[in-house]
This record gives C-alpha cells, sequence and structure tokens, in this order.
C-alpha cells in the first residue's frame, strides 16, 4: 500500500520523471491543477521507464510518473 494518497503528499519527495515522455510533459500541468509549486518536488530525470522502476526499488526515488497498461 502506497503512502501517497493526494498530490500533496509528493511535496518534498524525490520523483523520477523521463524526460521527454508523455507523462513527464503532463507532470507541469498536474502540479499546477493540484495548486502545488514545481519548485516544492525534488525532480529526478531518468532515462527510460525501465530506469524509474529500478531507481523506486533502489531507494533512490519516492515515486514516479507513470501509467501501465
Amino acid at each position: 500500500s502506497s503512502p501517497y494518497r493526494k498530490f500533496s503528499d509528493l511535496l518534498g519527495k524525490k520523483i523520477g520523471i523521463t524526460a521527454g515522455d508523455a507523462t513527464g510533459q503532463m507532470f507541469p500541468a498536474l502540479l499546477a491543477a493540484a495548486k502545488l509549486p514545481p519548485e516544492k518536488i525534488n525532480a529526478v530525470f531518468l532515462p527510460n521507464a525501465k530506469s524509474k522502476e529500478d531507481a523506486l526499488l533502489n531507494d533512490t526515488i519516492d515515486a514516479f510518473v507513470g501509467f501501465y497498461i
């Protein structure tokens, strides 16, 4: 079970983002819609989706932006 239930739970956390992908492009809009300042999120830019999973499992990041089908 995740400790993150709402966007404000991400404040101050390290969030894995793949620069250039769709979710990475939408993340600033999601923050704006939730009225959260982007400077309060610690973005960690990673090269691909697999590296986001690895970083989460290795505790390098606290969460990541993504979706799975």
